[in-house]
């Protein structure tokens, strides 16, 4: 997809074509677009602050917004740091987004006329998201080989790194989705929501411990990643025990919740797999990839397609130098060649032609 690369913040991103920038712009602007219909339309149900606030609709509002905005993250570090599961997520999230689209425009709350806006730019933009998030994705390949080269076993490794960093991301996401649908309605106490915050803190420290765990194969902060595994699955089924209990909850944040926490732990399996795998792998050589290619990524750019043009390949590399020459293969190659009775041509040291004996033919 991208020719060139920029090393930023210790990392190389891609630099994207025009293709791929057309697409980005493309998905910004309608996610931007989408993003601030959905603000506008809270405002005006909850502005001026004087008016009494349904808990249930703005923490509704407030968690479909951090989806839009975990979409355009979703997109932007797919394309930049060449994750295709990335933007076949992003690809799947847009399909659930024109269903939810259109549930919202039956079932919503609010303007009929901002709603129907949303769902007719939902619509136009699924062809586009889909189609051509297929064919952004298929071009990505430049960035892994010139982290790993075409090393086999590490390109596997490689492949499983990016996939773990997106899912791990998303468990984040879900986890910040879940806390605002929870504490916002007042679903929680003082204690719980606490709780909560300090929940997030300690996720976004295990994604730090995550990406050492990973990319400097160091089993001993993956003991210490694989001890946090359990916190958030523990807290959603505390959380789905005391909902049962309850009858008093908003089915407008109860079946999000309970879509979410069931989405939270079949993530967070996903994270543990693939952290096994990545463990398994350690010492395949993806370590010394990772940190080399820093060092030698601005004195080794790839070559463009109009710099192969300019100067081709082969004139720049020289020629293997003659093997020497003895007396005998000088005499072999200036030797007159004649032709035997087969049709074939001998040659003769001694100026004189080969003499092939009949009797050989006869036994």
């Amino acid at each position: 997809m991208a020719r060139h690369y920029s090393i930023v913040c210790g990392m190389q991103i891609a630099r994207l074509d025009l293709k791929a920038s057309l697409y980005l712009a493309a998905v910004l602007v309608q996610l931007g677009v989408l993003l601030g219909s959905l603000i506008y339309s809270a405002a005006q149900k909850h502005l001026p602050l004087r008016r009494e606030v349904d808990k249930d609709m703005l923490a509704y509002e407030i968690a479909t917004a951090w989806t839009v905005f975990c979409v355009m993250f979703l997109v932007c570090d797919g394309l930049f740091l060449e994750k295709r599961l990335a933007i076949y997520m992003f690809a799947g999230s847009s399909i659930l987004m024109g269903a939810y689209l259109l549930y919202d425009y039956f079932e919503g709350t609010g303007g009929v006329t901002q709603r129907l806006f949303r769902l007719i730019l939902g619509c136009l933009a699924q062809p586009l998201n889909v189609v051509g998030g297929l064919v952004v994705a298929a071009n990505m390949q430049w960035l892994e080989f010139h982290i790993v080269g075409g090393d086999e076993v590490q390109l596997r490794a490689y492949r499983l790194l990016l996939d773990f960093d997106c899912w791990i991301k998303v468990d984040f996401l879900v986890a910040v989705s879940l806390v605002i649908l929870a504490a916002f309605p007042g679903l929680l106490s003082d204690l719980q929501i606490g709780l909560c915050v300090a929940g997030l803190i300690i996720s976004l420290l295990w994604l730090i411990v995550a990406f050492v765990f990973t990319r400097f194969e160091s089993r001993v902060w993956g003991y210490i990643f694989f001890l946090w595994v359990p916190i958030e699955p523990m807290f959603v089924v505390y959380k789905f025990v005391d909902f049962a209990r309850d009858d008093t909850h908003s089915d407008l944040t109860f079946y999000p919740i309970l879509i979410l926490g069931v989405a939270a732990i079949l993530i967070r399996i996903l994270v543990i797999v693939y952290a096994i795998l990545i463990w398994r792998r350690f010492g395949s050589g993806l370590r010394s990839a990772l940190t080399a290619y820093r060092h030698e990524a601005d004195k080794a750019p790839l070559v463009t397609n109009q710099a192969q043009q300019t100067t081709p390949n082969y004139t720049t590399f020289n020629a293997p130098a003659a093997a020497p020459q003895t007396e005998a293969n000088a005499a072999l190659l200036t030797a007159p060649a004649v032709e035997d009775r087969w049709g074939s041509l001998s040659y003769s040291t001694n100026d004189k032609p080969l003499v092939y004996d009949d009797d050989d033919d006869e036994d």
